[in-house]
């Protein structure tokens, strides 16, 4: 086993005082997760080893996509490739370039660009037809902020809370979320690509991107036959 030393810049390592700063390792321990089912899918899964045949299984997959164009514009239209024709939510997070290999400002904090509406087209349609619109120096986000929690499967009234406070978000963590899918007609794609579409109160004076995360339904065969089990990616 071999280590090497994080080459980050979003960190501090150690300082000039101990350039060689080292980290002793004294105990490593392997983890082996072991899953144990609960009754009724332990009777599923005894049923579907007598089957000779194949079943379809579906399955969220969370996937990132990063723009790598140097945006410094006050409004635009970016394209979002797939992998799947099915994206039932995407999480839009918004960031300055000069964040980025610098522990100072931070590449875990995020901005909110003082954008002031937005909204996704999917199949040449615009979702919602209403766009969303928002003002951060009012405070006035209370949508994207509860659609955050929802996607967290967390609410006001959840007696857990939440680690992130409405302030706190639109300062740090403005996460913009757009979920589709109550919307069986636009969750499924007619050519894998959609589109962010976005308008700030101003052009920021500074380059910024946005990254996208992307949930997507996955399908893939499972076979069985004579109690052996094969997983296939299905292709439509």
């Amino acid at each position: 086993m071999e280590f090497q030393r994080n080459p980050s810049k979003n960190m501090i390592i150690t300082d000039e005082v101990n350039p060689d700063f080292r980290v002793e390792v004294e105990n490593i321990s392997l983890f082996l997760p072991y899953v144990q089912f609960r009754n009724d899918a332990r009777i599923r899964f005894e049923e579907l080893k007598t089957l000779n045949s194949y079943i379809d299984i579906y399955w969220d997959h969370f996937r990132i996509d990063v723009t790598n164009t140097q945006l410094k514009v006050s409004n635009g239209s970016c394209p979002i490739p797939t992998e799947s024709d099915e994206v039932s939510a995407v999480y839009i997070i918004n960031q300055y370039f000069d964040r980025a290999e610098d522990y100072k400002k931070n590449n875990l904090i995020f901005d909110n660009l003082d954008i002031i509406e937005y909204w996704i087209t999917v199949n040449g349609q615009d979702y919602p037809e209403k766009h969303y619109k928002v003002d951060f120096p009012k405070k006035d986000y209370n949508h994207p902020y509860t659609a955050v929690l929802k996607a967290g499967k967390n609410d006001f009234t959840s007696e857990t809370g939440c680690l992130i406070i409405y302030e706190r978000f639109g300062e740090l963590y403005p996460i913009l979320c757009i979920d589709l899918s109550a919307h069986k007609n636009l969750a499924f794609l007619d050519k894998r690509t959609l589109y962010f579409n976005w308008k700030l109160r101003n052009n920021t004076q500074k380059d910024y991107r946005f990254y996208v995360i992307l949930k997507e339904r996955n399908k893939c065969y499972l076979n069985m036959y004579k109690n052996e089990f094969t997983f296939n990616i299905k292709k439509d």
